[in-house]
């Protein structure tokens, strides 16, 4: 398929998905990393694998609660996620809970990242060979590739999410299964979902979800600001020689750097 097919396939599922194309950042430990790199494509887990047990509440609760009409449906069994964060800047909490004191930052944008998504999806064959714009193939594309920012909301709200979803057969539930993953009960970060159906899209569900080309998306690679000059030059080397990355995007995180600080504002 030629590259303004894709890009016109891309710009026609940003737009009736309302996606802005922003930048956005990925934290990872060196090792899983590593493992993108070389198998060059991004993991997305299932709800029922995230750490946080708030983390797709609605469903834990709809589980438990025999009289709720989603809880026919099984609202989010078959979706796939991915988290990025939206930020210019770094977080020392994210370095330490994400990324720990060898891993990386990696920053891309939207439209990247939905590219290299849809190019991997057409060549594993999720759709005809001969696609076309308003065709059913870019439909089902559109509905199952989503973007979503995360809502931080208080208790009292999540209950009358579940009150709403519960009592009522004709909401909107493929609205609502994205919804209930894009919530979390406290603020952290500016953070995005990236959501996938790999049912509707021809891929077989596993417990990990692996799609995309990562290497083509990644527009600077930032290293831990506790990383040392001997694992620093190694993974420049392993970085610009192996995978071909040019050396004008990695650097490492100024974040713990007084005298870059003190510059930075001219204090000195």
């Amino acid at each position: 398929m030629k590259k303004s097919d894709i890009e016109e396939i891309v710009d026609y599922i940003m737009k009736n998905n309302n996606i802005k194309n922003f930048k956005i950042q990925k934290y990872y430990q060196l090792k899983w990393f590593l493992k993108a790199l070389k198998n060059d494509d991004y993991t997305f887990q299932k709800p029922s694998t995230w750490d946080d047990p708030f983390e797709d509440f609605i469903s834990k609760l709809t589980n438990n609660h025999k009289e709720a009409y989603v809880n026919e449906i099984h609202i989010t069994d078959w979706i796939y996620a991915m988290s990025t964060i939206r930020k210019n800047s770094e977080c020392d909490g994210m370095w330490k809970n994400f990324a720990k004191s060898s891993g990386v930052i990696i920053h891309t944008n939207t439209k990247k990242l939905i590219t290299s998504l849809v190019r991997s999806l057409i060549d594993n064959d999720c759709c005809n060979s001969d696609i076309f714009l308003n065709d059913f193939d870019v439909q089902q594309l559109t509905n199952n590739i989503k973007i979503e920012k995360i809502e931080y909301i208080t208790d009292s709200q999540i209950a009358d999410l579940f009150i709403h979803a519960t009592k009522t057969n004709n909401i909107d539930f493929q609205k609502f299964q994205f919804k209930s993953l894009s919530f979390k009960r406290k603020e952290y970060e500016n953070e995005y979902r990236v959501f996938l159906i790999p049912k509707l899209l021809s891929l077989n569900e596993t417990h990990y979800l692996n799609i995309g080309y990562f290497i083509e998306t990644i527009e600077k690679v930032v290293l831990s600001p506790k990383a040392n000059d001997l694992r620093i030059s190694r993974l420049n080397t392993l970085l610009t020689k192996k995978y071909n990355i040019s050396p004008k995007i990695i650097t490492k995180s100024k974040l713990h750097d007084i005298d870059n600080f003190k510059q930075e504002y001219r204090l000195s």
